[in-house]
């Protein structure tokens, strides 16, 4: 009995001594799994705060540059960025093409006088001739270098050492910096459509700096359509009119949003009682009737005043012939909308819109 005792003993302290170690495996586990989560959380927070920054930098430039009166252009500090790499990088190159051309030139210019071999001077001897006599002459045998020609002979010219120097007219051409010019850049599409939109929009210049606002998006869509330079400046704003519209009231939530915000014509985008345009191939007829629109009317679809001719957005009416603020435009109209002097239909029935129709569409 005692060593069934102690065996379970034993069994009991190795159970024991596995659950700890099983436990601890668990603990750093959880550990490790929380730090991974904070490490994330910590690199998700940095990337947040980054973005902030950047949409703050974007909302200072754009301020800076209305202020100045010019437009703003967020590609161009990309440009400027580029351009310096650049010029950095013909800099260094021509740095090292100096810096081999003048390794080049010095071993041209010094390789031989670093050369460890023996130099010797070569003697050049002229042989002897006898003075001219009335007689034929008869050759004599040239002298040796190093001995006395004998009396009585003709002088000899006396041997002229020739040494070699080294050669040190080797041309050198001095290397020329090129120095970059800046190209002149064709007009982006976003400053396009801003040197358009800009000088004829009712909204204020505020409003473009919130990157979230439905003129800013309209701007950034009609930006990034791959048909922008087959567009008009009419056919720009436009478009750019309706893009508002569509963000202004929430149009990714329609129940019927077909064609809308497509690279196709305005032409072929969903109306509830067609034909959008008209007779010129003009968007004319904003007939949207009952479509879960949201939000509010924006003030540049004024800018349509040339060409609309309908509008009629039905809100959700309640059971008891009440507005109701869900699937409904709210606040006020516009009185921009006075503009639209070619509008003959104005229908806004259900929705929780606040005020009535202004004066200026009276007149």
């Amino acid at each position: 009995q005692a060593e069934i005792i102690r065996q379970l003993a034993q069994e009991d302290k190795v159970r024991a001594e596995r659950e700890r170690k099983e436990a601890e495996r668990v603990r750093a586990k959880l550990d490790r799994e929380q730090e991974r989560l904070e490490n994330d959380k910590r690199k998700f927070e940095r990337r947040e705060r980054k973005k902030a920054d950047e949409a703050k930098k974007i909302a200072v430039r754009r301020r800076q540059a209305a202020a100045a009166g010019k437009l703003y252009d967020p590609d161009a500090e990309d440009r400027r960025k580029r351009r310096r790499a650049l010029c950095w990088l013909l800099a260094c190159l021509i740095l090292l093409i100096g810096v081999g051309g003048g390794v080049g030139i010095g071993v041209g210019l010094f390789g031989d006088d670093n050369d460890s071999s023996p130099r010797t001077n070569a003697v050049v001897t002229v042989p002897p001739t006898r003075a001219p006599s009335g007689t034929i002459d008869t050759p004599t045998q040239s002298p040796v270098q190093g001995t006395t020609a004998p009396a009585g002979d003709s002088p000899t010219l006396a041997p002229v050492p020739v040494t070699s120097a080294p050669f040190t007219g080797i041309p050198t051409r001095t290397p020329v910096a090129v120095v970059p010019t800046e190209t002149p850049t064709e007009q982006t599409p976003l400053v396009r459509v801003q040197s358009i939109v800009f000088p004829r929009t009712f909204e204020d210049q505020s409003v473009f700096d919130d990157v979230n606002s439905a003129p800013s998006k309209a701007v950034e869509w009609l930006a990034s359509s791959a048909f922008l330079s087959s567009f008009d400046d009419n056919e720009i704003l436009r478009r750019y009119a309706l893009a508002t519209f569509y963000y202004s009231t929430d149009g990714d939530n329609w129940t019927t949003r077909t064609g809308w915000l497509a690279n196709q014509s305005e032409c072929s985008w969903f109306i509830a009682v067609p034909p959008a345009c008209n007779g010129n191939r003009v968007f004319a007829n904003l007939f949207l009737g009952q479509n879960n629109l949201q939000g509010s009317l924006p003030k540049d679809l004024a800018l349509l005043s040339n060409s609309l001719e309908t509008i009629n957005i039905r809100g959700s009416d309640s059971p008891f012939g009440l507005s109701n603020s869900e699937g409904s435009l709210t606040g006020t109209i516009p009185t921009e909308y006075g503009l639209l002097t070619r509008l003959r239909s104005f229908n806004l029935r259900g929705n929780d819109i606040e005020g009535g129709i202004p004066e200026e569409m009276r007149s």
